[in-house]
């Protein structure tokens, strides 16, 4: 169980819920547009999706440990390492961990062939357009990371919210809608915060490093305008949606979380490692209550008319 433990830190499980979440939504939209509940072809796409999230993970912890492309953090405890942190210190090897990764992409790879037939291939080939960009978030040279300029935020974007969100709605409808299109957008921008997030305090920890992140694009005194602007939009698309008929009257509670948001960001200092890093986890956190909320208004509205 330890060393399962320690497999599941090296693939940053703890943010598992950052790609059931969208899953989920896609799901009860696809419920929403009048669509049959496919247990089984649900069950692959969470199996699968998780798997591949697990293996980027893995693949980029990897990368960043060989290539050396991330500072990793000296006083991590033990218990509390992740990502490239639990190989550089030793408690998982890098062949183990390349295992890792080949087992997660094989079980992925296991659920795509099954899905092929009931949901087409538009629903895997999603799925590895998500493995793709999380990804090419750590090669050297060409990933967002590097490049930066909003790249971050946009791969952010897509990973987090079109990608699995149209996932999820393939699986019980074999296609997607603009309406399955317009569902995901709220996540997408809450997705593109946390990435956000993460140039703040990657920025706040080296103020003089090289970079071509947005952060760095806007500045230190327009810094704090993004941080309130992403998430600030995922709210107003959550509205639209409600305005447009894809989302049932009842999603609106979804907005009771943003006093949440708006009070991190009222205590954000820009130039402060750990409230930035405070705010990406609480940012991390409410866009999962935020989906489970739009997901739930739409499995309890029921299906609507057409």
């Amino acid at each position: 169980m330890n060393r399962l433990l320690r497999w599941l830190a090296v693939a940053r499980g703890s943010y598992l819920p950052l790609i059931v979440t969208p899953i989920l939504v896609g799901t009860a939209y696809a419920l929403y547009d009048a669509y049959r509940m496919q247990w089984m072809t649900f069950a692959l796409a969470m199996i699968g999706g998780m798997a591949l999230f697990l293996c980027a993970m893995v693949i980029v912890a990897v990368l960043e440990l060989t290539l050396g492309r991330e500072p990793i953090a000296e006083r991590t405890e033990p218990t509390r390492a992740q990502g490239v942190e639990v190989m550089a210190g030793g408690l998982v090897s890098l062949p183990e961990a390349a295992a890792v990764g080949a087992a997660t992409l094989a079980a992925a790879l296991a659920c795509g062939a099954l899905l092929a037939r009931p949901a087409g291939s538009f629903a895997i080939g999603l799925g590895f357009v998500g493995l793709l960009l999380a990804i090419f978030y750590a090669v050297p040279g060409i990933g967002f990371r590097d490049v930066g300029h909003g790249t971050a935020e946009l791969g952010a974007f897509l990973a987090l919210g079109p990608l699995p969100v149209l996932g999820g709605y393939a699986a019980q409808s074999g296609s997607f809608t603009a309406g399955s299109v317009l569902a995901s957008i709220p996540l997408g921008l809450y997705g593109a915060a946390i990435a956000y997030g993460h140039d703040l305090y990657r920025s706040s920890r080296d103020p003089d490093g090289e970079g071509n992140s947005l952060v760095m694009d806007l500045g230190d005194e327009r810094a704090l305008i993004g941080a309130w602007t992403l998430p600030g939009l995922a709210y107003v698309a959550i509205i639209l949606n409600v305005v447009l008929g894809d989302y049932p009257a009842s999603t609106c509670w979804a907005l009771a979380t943003f006093p949440v948001v708006a009070w991190k960001l009222a205590r954000l200092d820009t130039g402060d490692p750990e409230t930035c890093a405070d705010l990406t986890r609480t940012t991390a956190i409410l866009y999962v209550l935020t989906g489970l909320v739009v997901a739930g208004a739409m499995v309890v509205s029921g299906a609507r008319a057409h």
